[in-house]
This record gives C-alpha cells, sequence and structure tokens, in this order.
C-alpha cells in the first residue's frame, strides 16, 4: 500500500510538515499553486501601525506575522490594550514568539468565526483595530468589526500570486506514489482542483484521501466532486494536527473472492463404479468445506485485529490531541497569567499614584487652611496695633502739656514699640534697626538724662544686627532654577557601572612572592563572572508616570516657594525632604546633572528661614517704666534721680 502524501502549502511553510511527515513513515511530495511574496508598504503606514495605541491587533496567519516583522524591519511591535488575536495555535505561536506580548485564539475551533465569538471582540465600539493579513484575503474579521462599530486598520504586508505554466505544474511520476492530499488553504485548493481537471486526473483525485483543516476548503472539494467519505478534517492547521489527521486515514484494499475449484463433470458409467464415485464426492466436498471454514475463520480473525488495531491507533491519536490541547490550553493560560499580572502591576503603579496625588492635594488643602489660619492672626495683630496707636497717640496728647524730657521719652517709646512689632509681626529687622536708631537720637539730645537708656539702645541695636539674615530672594531664584532642571534629570536604569581596574604590577623581586601572588590573585578573581541577587532593583517607569513624577517634583518646589515667601519652616523642609526622596529613588545618581541637582538641593534643604528676632528689648522696658514714673509725679525727675 502506497504512503506518498502531497502536501499543497507555501513553500515557507512546507518544510516542518514534510520532517513530521517522514518521522512517521511517509513519502512527502511538496508543491505550492501560488507564490507568496512580501508588500512594501510606506513610511507614513510604518509609523501609523507601530507609534498608534490599538485597542486590539489580529494577525490572521504565520504568513502575515512573518512578513509583518520583515516589512517593518524593527523588533519593536505595536502596543495593544486587549493584546493580541489570531485565529489558532499555528499563528498564535509565532506571534507569541515574536511580539512577546499575550496571544488569545478559540480553544474549541480555529477559524474566523470562533475567532470573532470571543468575549474581547464583542464589545469593540469606538476602539482601534489592526488586522494585519495578505492580499487577496477573507474581509470577515474587519468587516464585522466594523459592523460592530470598531474602527479598522488593515495592514497587508504579502500578497499571494498564482502560478503560471511550468512553475504550477506536478511532476507524473508522483500520481502513481500519492494517495493522500494535504491542503491548507482555499484559494490553494481551488487552483489545484482547476489544475487536475485541465490535466485529465479528476478520477485519480476523487479516489485520494483528502486532509483539510476548515469547512470552507471541504466545499471546494465536494464541488470538484470528491465525496465525503475521502475527506477527513484536521483540528487546525498547524503541521502536528495535520499529520494526525493523515495518519488516522485507512486504506483498504477489496480482497478478491478466491475462486472455489469445482469438481469435473463425469459421465455416467456402469453401475458397478457408482460407490467409488460416491466416495469421492463425499471427501471432495469435505475439503471444500474445510477450506471455507479456514478461509471465514481467517477472514474473520484478520477483520477482528484489524479492527483492534485500528481502534489502537485511533485511541493513540486522541491521546496526542488531548496532550496538545492540553499544552495549547497552558500556553494560553501563561499568557493570560502574564496579561494579568502586567494589569495587576499598572493598577497597583497608578493606584500609587491616585494616592500620592489624594495626599497632595490633602497638603494644599492643609497649606490653604494655614494661610487662613495665618492670615486671621495677622488682621488681629494689626488690629491690636491700632489700638496700641489709638492708646499711643492719646498718650502724646496727654504728655504735650508735660515738660521736654516727657514728650522725648513718649516719642523715643513710640519707635521703640513700632520696632518690636515689626519684629514680631515681619521679622524685618531692617525698618526695626532704622527706628531704634531714630529713638536713640531722640534720646541723645538730652544725654545726660538718658545716658542709661541710650546705652541699652545700643546693646539692643547691636543684638537685633547680630541675628543672621536669610536671603529670601537667593533661595527663591535657586528654587526656580531647580524647578526647571526637573525634565532634565535622567532616570535609573538596571545597568551597573563597569569599572575599570589597572592590573596590579608583578614585581620580579623572588623576595615580594607574597604579594605577587596576592596581587595575582586579585587580578584573576576580578575577571571571574559573579551571579548574585540585587533585591534593591530600580523601578521602571513608562511616560505617564515620568510625567506625573515630574509634575509631583515641580509642584512640590512650587511649595517650598510659597512656603519660604510665608515663613513657613514646617511646610519648607517637608517639601524639600519629599524632593530629595524622590529624587534618590527614581534618577540616576551617578549622572552629573543629578549630582549638581542634588548639591543645589542639599544647600537650601535644611536652611532655616524663620528668624527668632528678639521682641522682648530692654530698653523698652526701661522707657516704659520712665514713663509710668512721670505719670505717676507731677514734679520733673530727671534721669540720675530715677537711676
Amino acid at each position: 500500500m502506497s504512503r506518498g502524501v502531497l502536501i499543497i502549502r507555501a513553500e515557507q511553510e512546507q518544510s516542518v510538515l514534510e520532517l513530521k511527515l517522514r518521522e512517521r513513515g511517509f513519502n512527502p511530495y511538496c508543491h505550492s499553486m501560488v507564490d507568496i511574496n512580501a508588500l512594501t508598504p510606506s513610511d507614513a503606514e510604518k509609523e501609523l501601525w507601530l507609534q498608534t495605541r490599538w485597542d486590539g491587533i489580529v494577525a490572521v496567519s504565520p504568513n502575515a506575522v512573518r512578513f509583518f516583522e520583515q516589512v517593518v524591519a524593527t523588533d519593536a511591535w505595536p502596543q495593544a490594550n486587549k493584546h493580541y488575536f489570531s485565529v489558532g495555535p499555528g499563528t498564535g505561536e509565532p506571534l507569541l514568539s515574536r511580539a512577546k506580548q499575550p496571544v488569545t485564539w478559540p480553544t474549541l475551533e480555529h477559524n474566523s468565526d470562533a475567532l470573532l465569538a470571543l468575549t474581547e471582540l464583542q464589545q469593540v465600539e469606538n476602539e482601534q483595530w489592526l488586522i494585519i493579513n495578505g492580499t487577496p484575503g477573507r474581509s470577515i474579521i474587519p468587516d464585522t468589526l466594523t459592523e460592530r462599530g470598531a474602527s479598522v486598520t488593515i495592514a497587508s504586508v504579502y500578497e499571494r500570486v498564482p502560478k503560471e505554466n511550468t512553475a504550477a505544474k506536478i511532476a507524473s511520476e508522483w500520481f502513481e506514489q500519492i494517495d493522500r492530499i494535504l491542503v491548507s488553504s482555499k484559494e490553494q485548493a481551488e487552483l489545484l482542483t482547476a489544475y487536475l481537471q485541465q490535466e485529465g486526473l479528476s478520477d485519480w483525485a476523487k479516489s485520494c484521501h483528502w486532509v483539510v483543516p476548515s469547512e470552507r476548503i471541504a466545499e471546494v472539494l465536494r464541488d470538484f466532486g470528491v465525496t465525503s467519505p475521502h475527506i477527513h478534517f484536521a483540528t487546525s492547521a498547524m503541521a502536528d494536527d495535520l499529520v494526525a489527521a493523515t495518519i488516522r486515514i485507512k486504506t483498504v484494499t477489496p480482497m478478491t473472492a478466491q475462486t472455489i475449484p469445482q469438481p469435473e463433470e463425469t459421465k455416467p458409467t456402469a453401475p458397478k463404479e457408482a460407490k467409488p464415485r460416491s466416495e469421492s464426492r463425499f471427501w471432495t466436498r469435505f475439503f471444500i468445506f474445510i477450506l471455507l471454514l479456514s478461509v471465514l475463520t481467517l477472514s474473520a480473525g484478520g477483520w477482528y485485529l484489524w479492527q483492534q488495531q485500528t481502534a489502537l491507533v485511533s485511541a493513540t491519536e486522541q491521546e496526542f490531541d488531548a496532550l496538545r490541547n492540553r499544552l495549547s490550553a497552558a500556553q494560553r493560560t501563561d499568557a493570560e497569567f502574564e496579561a494579568r499580572l502586567t494589569a495587576r502591576l499598572q493598577q497597583d503603579a497608578n493606584e500609587r499614584i491616585n494616592k500620592q496625588g489624594e495626599k497632595q492635594q490633602q497638603q494644599i488643602s492643609e497649606l490653604r487652611a494655614q494661610q487662613e489660619s495665618h492670615q486671621s492672626r495677622l488682621r488681629q495683630q494689626v488690629a491690636q496695633q491700632e489700638q496700641d496707636l489709638i492708646r499711643l497717640s492719646q498718650r502724646v496728647r496727654a504728655s504735650e502739656s508735660r515738660k521736654a524730657d516727657g514728650w522725648l521719652l513718649s516719642e523715643a517709646y513710640d519707635r521703640v514699640n513700632i520696632a518690636v512689632q515689626r519684629l514680631s509681626i515681619d521679622g524685618d529687622p531692617a525698618v526695626a534697626l532704622s527706628l531704634l536708631t531714630v529713638a536713640k537720637e531722640i534720646l541723645a539730645d538730652d544725654r545726660s538724662n538718658y545716658q542709661t537708656i541710650i546705652d541699652q539702645l545700643e546693646r539692643d541695636i547691636a543684638m537685633v544686627a547680630a541675628v543672621p539674615a536669610v536671603d529670601y530672594s537667593g533661595v527663591l531664584l535657586q528654587l526656580q532654577d531647580m524647578q526647571r532642571q526637573i525634565a532634565g534629570l535622567p532616570m535609573k536604569f538596571d545597568v551597573h557601572a563597569i569599572i575599570d581596574r589597572e592590573p596590579a604590577e608583578v614585581s620580579a623581586d623572588t623576595r615580594d612572592w607574597r604579594d605577587n601572588l596576592a596581587n595575582a590573585w586579585k587580578s584573576f578573581s576580578a575577571d571571574l563572572v559573579r551571579i548574585q541577587r540585587d533585591a534593591d532593583l530600580p523601578i521602571r517607569l513608562n511616560q505617564e508616570q515620568r510625567l506625573t513624577l515630574n509634575s509631583r517634583l515641580e509642584l512640590q518646589l512650587q511649595l517650598a516657594q510659597q512656603a519660604l515667601n510665608r515663613h513657613q519652616q514646617d511646610v519648607f523642609n517637608s517639601t524639600l525632604n519629599e524632593v530629595h526622596e524622590l529624587v534618590t529613588t527614581y534618577f540616576d545618581l551617578a549622572d552629573l546633572k543629578t549630582t549638581h541637582f542634588l548639591a543645589a538641593l542639599n544647600s537650601v534643604r535644611n536652611l532655616t528661614i524663620v528668624t527668632e528676632f528678639p521682641t522682648n528689648l530692654l530698653s523698652r522696658a526701661m522707657l516704659r517704666e520712665r514713663l509710668r514714673d512721670l505719670e505717676s509725679k507731677p514734679q520733673q525727675a530727671t534721669e540720675g534721680d530715677n537711676d
């Protein structure tokens, strides 16, 4: 019985199927009725395919996967929110290895209808889908997705061109060896049947067993005249499934009836010969009966053994099919797990960013509340200041009738009191020093009576001048410059710096053999490959997360500027500490830009922006006591008498 198999398939897909058939003892003959050539898309089309963020991507065949990678000439495949889809594992497995992204395909049936029945392809309204196929090709997938409301872009990366004349001809000596034909494409089946009909080989083709992966190809064969018993279905167009369907075919050669010898006719003889002829006829029939019984027994035994062998082969193939299905299911499970893991990581990252945003909003609300509280305190202080000024004015008017020394004391006390208020409310030492100097000059007109107060004023002036002042304008400009540097800071990557080590010198002196041995061991061990677990891996951020991180850094620096203007020490320190933590966590600390940025940050991070000026000036108390003495004593009292 012949075991020749004719493979009608594209040249790019024949080698694996041919090898598997040879391993099973078949003689494969490969032929293709079409040529598959790559198309050359424009640069604009390539950019559209690769740069667009698609909701879903469908690859219709292994040729689509192979030629797409060839025409785009890059390892970067387009991104998909719902990942990739294929008709079956024959396309899904090469797509998974090349795209490095999860791929989904139908489980039970591997065709376009089963793919379109998946849950992910039901609700596609207002989504963008990319279909990778060849021309000419079926339009059922893009048409159905368009009807469901999706915007479909077709990436045609190859074309099928029918062969003509000599290129399409099949060697005549093959037909004597072939009893099985494998066809995996409807277009190839149509071209092959037309060729066989043209060459007058229709009867031969109808007697062969055909292996096809879909009902569409079987319809072409039925129209050609091949009967259903001669059409065998494979689970998919994968090489393993086609080989399994080929093995299940059992071609049985009809058994020819054996010619049973008949006894020769004898002429009637004399009565005396009747008994020997009767005995001869009995033994002849007996032997014929035994012969027929033996033939029937052998036929029944052979039929029984054939049935057992068929059942064994069928059970074996079913086990192989079940193993392949489990393997495909395991691969899909791995792909789905990877997709879920990626989605979970993305969700966790988004949750962290959202929490940081909420914390940021809460901090802004707290800052607003603090600002309102500070403004309320300022209004109260201003009201108190106005009341003090009113009382002071009343006191001045009351003291106008008094002597000149009382007027000088009131004027000086007014200046000192205002200076204390400017130090406590505004923190402005320049104005306070000016007021204290004016108060000293007022009392200098009667230095003999107020020398003690003048000396104390000089000590208070020196004490206020000795308080270190903060360059608020310089710090503000430095924070604004740091805010502009954020966009240029490099991120941290998983690349360790390679440190060049100079080889240790080896002395020629034999007395240095210990040092030479130690240096040789260090040089040798430095070249060894060390494998170690590094738990402190840098975090990889996508573009959206990088923009969010930059925005947060800029906002923290902006809050630090506001805290500087409002003299809010806690807010100033907390915002700059958070900036320092984010920069050291996510950016490359070895880069010069990051180093300069951190140096500038450290120069202002621990800066004290709230200066504690002395507000309880002894000169103020001395002036107040002198005024009280003047108010309580109608007669004039000199400075020396009270001292």
